[in-house]
């Protein structure tokens, strides 16, 4: 089952990239981390 999410603020996706750019993950990684519910950062509809 595949749930969609759809809303991050600004503020949690800069974090959440600067995170993710810290741990010297590929572009690839990084796209599809961007893209996963790792704190409670992202909304469902």
């Amino acid at each position: 089952m595949c749930s969609q999410y759809y809303d991050m603020t600004t503020e949690a996706a800069i974090t959440k990239l600067m995170f993710l750019l810290g741990s010297e993950m590929d572009y690839q990684e990084i796209k599809v981390n961007m893209q996963l519910d790792m704190a409670g950062e992202l909304s469902r509809e």
